[in-house]
């Protein structure tokens, strides 16, 4: 009969093998490319123009620029294949490339300068299609009707104090289309202190999406296979049951 020291090796080695294959199984998820990393649905920051470095809060009157990756481009050019660059502003949750560009979004606004004036169409590099001369005079205040513009505080507003908008600019086709964009969250908060009555924060959302199914496949199959292999191990050699069980 086998000591209990070698089978209690044979279960701390049983374990680990679980917890390899579940350890094996989230790096493998988490090792996935997020959607960010292509320009179809890729990333914007608002940052501050004196530094260009993120600028994650401020108030209706603060002057902001965007920033997107290095070399961010529409699949073609302006010149040659009629690709121009549009900002939006849509509520959180809006599927952006269901909207059309032709001269002004087709559904929601966009970035406006301290004017009041939308950005977009804008042409993009030659040959390159690279996204280039971003203002750096974007202004939230003068979208609201308090200030001139066409949206009234209580749409910006629309869960009552709050609201939840995504940002960003839109490579559009010479149809309108979307082919590339790069988006940012965008929380507006009602504020007494602020002249046009709010202010605003940019970044990632606080909530963590749960990994998708298919993902979780390989954690899943790992785990099971080992559980498997752990029970027909028990049920050919009982006394290796009754360390575990010990």
């Amino acid at each position: 009969m086998r000591s209990n020291r070698g089978q209690s090796g044979k279960r701390v080695r049983a374990r680990t093998m679980l917890a390899a294959a579940l350890l094996g199984g989230t790096a493998l998820t988490m090792g996935v490319a997020p959607a960010g990393a292509s320009t179809l649905g890729g990333t914007a920051t608002i940052a501050n123009p004196s530094n260009n470095t993120a600028l994650p809060s401020g108030g209706s009157t603060t002057t902001f620029t965007v920033n997107l990756p290095a070399g961010a481009a529409c699949d073609g050019d302006t010149a040659t294949g009629g690709y121009h660059v549009y900002s939006f502003l849509v509520q959180a949750g809006t599927d952006i490339t269901s909207a059309t560009f032709n001269n002004f979004p087709s559904q929601g606004y966009g970035f406006v300068d301290n004017t009041g004036t939308y950005y977009g169409p804008a042409n993009t590099a030659i040959n390159t299609g690279q996204i280039i001369s971003i203002p750096t005079n974007f202004q939230w205040g003068p979208l609201v009707v308090s200030d001139g513009g066409a949206l009234a505080l209580s749409d910006l507003l629309y869960s009552g104090t709050s609201g939840d908008w995504d940002a960003g600019l839109v490579c559009a086709n010479s149809s309108g289309h979307v082919a590339d964009y790069w988006t940012t969250p965008v929380l507006f908060t009602a504020s007494n202190s602020d002249p046009n009555g709010f202010t605003w924060t940019s970044g990632p959302r606080s909530s963590t999406p749960e990994a998708p199914v298919a993902l979780m496949l390989p954690v899943i199959g790992a785990a099971a296979a080992v559980f498997v292999l752990m029970r027909k191990r028990r049920q050919r050699h009982p006394e290796v049951a009754a360390v575990d069980a010990a």
